[in-house]
């Protein structure tokens, strides 16, 4: 009798490791599917990080038109990553398209990236940026800043790409 429940006993071990080592392997991949949908939720908000920078400097340059340096100097100390987030402005007439994307790459033990692990884009369309009049003056000639700074954007226009 001792025998039978010695080896029921091992029995229902070895079904409770299998079972465990079942789990286990279902674990590990959700868990980095969990951090990679973290790091492309970081990488859009940088991007919209790029939008709303770009839409300032816009007010501050009317003429600013082609793509920015990557804005770095955002990570946290402990962490394995390297954060960067960038704009471009294309102009047309009152209208200025802005393209923000936002990047996550893995930083490498001497500091520089490693695999890029999120990339997303962000694209929105400011309307009435205007330069008639020098802003301290309120006359002409125009002195590079938006009239009223306050440009604003087209309804619709808002779209990941």
């Amino acid at each position: 009798m001792r025998a039978q429940a010695l080896i029921f006993a091992i029995f229902l071990l070895f079904i409770g490791a299998v079972i465990s080592v079942g789990l286990m392997n279902l674990w590990e991949p959700t868990m980095l599917t969990s951090s990679l949908q973290e790091k492309n939720l970081i990488a859009f908000y940088l991007a919209q990080a790029g939008v709303e920078r770009a839409k300032v400097e816009i007010l501050k340059n009317v003429s600013l038109s082609g793509d920015s340096t990557d804005f770095s100097g955002l990570d946290e100390s402990g962490d394995n990553y390297n954060f960067y987030y960038n704009f471009s402005v294309s102009i047309s007439g009152t209208r200025r398209d802005i393209v923000g994307r936002g990047e996550v790459y893995i930083r490498n033990q001497d500091g520089t990236d490693g695999e890029l692990i999120a990339h997303r884009e962000v694209a929105v369309t400011v309307d009435g940026i205007v330069d008639n009049v020098d802003n301290a003056t309120g006359l002409p000639p125009a002195d590079g800043i938006d009239d009223d700074l306050s440009g604003s954007i087209v309804s619709g226009s808002w779209r990941e790409i």
